[in-house]
C-alpha cells in the first residue's frame, strides 16, 4: 500500500510539473512570426545606377542576363514570393544532395565577352545590392552567392574576383582573388582558373544570415568593390547586411598596374559544393548595380508591414489578431507607434486608424521621412493567447513627404482589404 501511495504521489508530482513546464505552456502559444518585409516605395533610379531588376516584368531571364543557367528549371522566377509587397523574385530550388541550382550573370561596361550597358566604360568602383530570403526552416550554407569580376577575353579569364560566399557555418565572407602576378601580367587563361589565381585574404561577416532563426525573412545585402590605384595597395572590398557593416578590406592590390579593363561582370550563383542539406529554396530580389552606395530600399511614411503566416501547434486554433510596434531603435524604449488589427490578415499598415503614434511622433499621423525605424510583430490566436514578439526588422522611410506613394496591395490581397 505504501508503495502504491508513493507511486501515486510521484505520478501526481510529475503531472503537476508537466503542466507547469514552460515547454508545455509554450506549446499552447502561436509560433512567433517574422516580419517578411516592409513595403517599398516606387523608385526612379538616378544615372549612377548601371542596372536594376525587381523581376516584375514579363521578360525571360535569358533576355536580361547574358549567361543564364536554369539548372533544368531550378533557377527561375517565383510568382508568389517577392520583397516589399512585390509578387516576384529569383528562386533557386535544391533537393537534398543537389549541387547546382543555376545562376545568372550580368555584363556591363567595356567587356570582351559582351556587354548590356555602358559599353565603353571601364568601371573602377561599383556597389551592388540585393535582398535575399531563405525558405522557412533553412539549414546549411550553400557556399556560392555573388561575385564581381573583370572578364578579360571571350575565354572568360579573369583579372580579379570579388567573391561573396560562405563556408561550413552560417556566415557570409568576402574572399578577394587576383589573376595578375607580381610582374603585373595577366596569368589566368580560363574562368575560375584556380591554378593561377592568388588569394588575398578573406574576412568573415558577423551576422549568421543562414541560421534557421533568420529564415523566412528578407535581408538587405550590399557589396562595395573599388580597384586599387595602379601600383598601390588601396583597393576596397566590403559588405553590409541590413545596413550594418560586416567585413571590410581597404588594403587590396587587386590588379597591380594592369589596367586593360575595369569591373564588368556581376554574377549570382547557386552552387552548393557539398550538396544541399535538405529540400529548400533561396530567393533574390531588388538587384541594383551602381557607382554609388545604394543603401536600404526605402518605404512610404505610412508603410505596410508584411508578416509570415499564422502557425499554432494547436491545429484547431486560428489567428485572432496581429500586433506591431515601431521604434527608432531595436528596443521598446523609443517606441513611436503601437497598433494592431483583428482577424486573419498578415498585412498591417502603420496609420493612426490601426494604432497610435507616440513618443517623438505623438502629434503626427505618419512616420518621419528619411529616417531609420525598426518594427516587430506578434500574433494572437482566437483564445487571446499571444505569441512571442518577432525580432526587430530594420527599414528606412523615403526622403521626403512629397515622395510618398499610395500603398500597393500585397500579392493576392485587394487594396480595400488592407487595414
Amino acid at each position: 500500500m505504501n508503495l502504491l501511495k508513493k507511486g501515486f504521489a510521484a505520478y501526481v508530482t510529475v503531472a503537476v510539473l508537466l503542466l507547469l513546464s514552460p515547454a508545455v505552456v509554450w506549446s499552447g502559444m502561436p509560433e512567433t512570426p517574422v516580419v517578411d518585409s516592409v513595403q517599398t516605395s516606387q523608385r526612379i533610379f538616378s544615372s549612377d545606377v548601371i542596372f536594376h531588376d525587381e523581376f516584375e516584368d514579363s521578360l525571360n531571364l535569358s533576355q536580361k542576363y547574358i549567361d543564364y543557367n536554369s539548372a533544368n528549371g531550378d533557377c527561375d522566377i517565383s510568382e508568389t514570393v517577392g520583397f516589399g509587397g512585390s509578387s516576384k523574385a529569383l528562386r533557386a530550388r535544391w533537393q537534398q544532395g543537389q549541387v547546382d541550382a543555376g545562376s545568372i550573370t550580368y555584363m556591363f561596361g567595356r567587356n570582351p565577352s559582351g556587354s548590356q550597358s555602358n559599353t565603353s566604360t571601364d568601371f573602377q568602383e561599383i556597389y551592388w545590392r540585393f535582398y535575399m530570403k531563405t525558405s522557412k526552416g533553412w539549414t546549411g550554407n550553400p557556399r556560392k552567392l555573388s561575385r564581381a569580376t573583370i572578364i578579360t577575353s571571350g575565354n572568360w579569364n579573369q583579372a580579379m574576383i570579388a567573391h561573396l560566399w560562405g563556408e561550413n557555418d552560417t556566415l557570409l565572407e568576402i574572399d578577394p582573388a587576383t589573376g595578375i602576378d607580381a610582374n603585373n601580367n595577366l596569368v589566368t587563361t580560363t574562368y575560375n582558373d584556380f591554378a593561377h589565381l592568388r588569394w588575398l585574404g578573406l574576412r568573415k561577416g558577423a551576422t549568421p544570415v543562414y541560421d534557421t532563426s533568420r529564415s523566412n525573412t528578407w535581408h538587405c545585402i550590399e557589396i562595395h568593390v573599388k580597384l586599387n590605384t595602379p601600383g598601390s595597395s588601396d583597393g576596397i572590398f566590403e559588405f553590409w547586411i541590413d545596413g550594418n557593416l560586416e567585413a571590410s578590406r581597404k588594403d587590396l592590390n587587386w590588379v597591380g598596374s594592369w589596367q586593360d579593363y575595369g569591373i564588368n561582370t556581376v554574377m549570382f550563383g547557386n552552387y552548393w559544393n557539398e550538396g544541399a542539406t535538405r529540400a529548400q529554396e533561396r530567393y533574390i530580389d531588388n538587384i541594383v548595380i551602381s557607382t554609388k552606395k545604394i543603401g536600404l530600399a526605402t518605404s512610404p511614411v505610412n508603410p505596410i508591414i508584411y508578416v509570415s503566416q499564422f502557425e499554432d501547434p494547436s491545429l484547431e486554433d486560428t489567428q485572432g489578431a496581429l500586433n506591431a510596434q515601431v521604434s527608432t531603435a531595436p528596443d521598446v524604449s523609443t517606441l513611436v507607434w503601437t497598433g494592431g488589427i483583428t482577424g486573419q490578415q498578415n498585412v498591417l499598415q502603420v496609420t493612426a486608424k490601426n494604432g497610435s503614434f507616440q513618443g517623438s511622433l505623438s502629434e503626427k499621423t505618419s512616420l518621419d521621412p528619411a529616417t531609420i525605424y525598426f518594427v516587430r510583430v506578434q500574433h494572437v490566436d482566437n483564445n487571446a493567447i499571444s505569441s512571442g514578439w518577432s525580432d526587430w526588422k530594420k527599414f528606412m522611410t523615403e526622403g521626403s513627404q512629397g515622395d510618398n506613394v499610395p500603398p500597393l496591395p500585397p500579392m493576392g490581397v485587394r487594396a480595400e482589404q488592407i487595414q
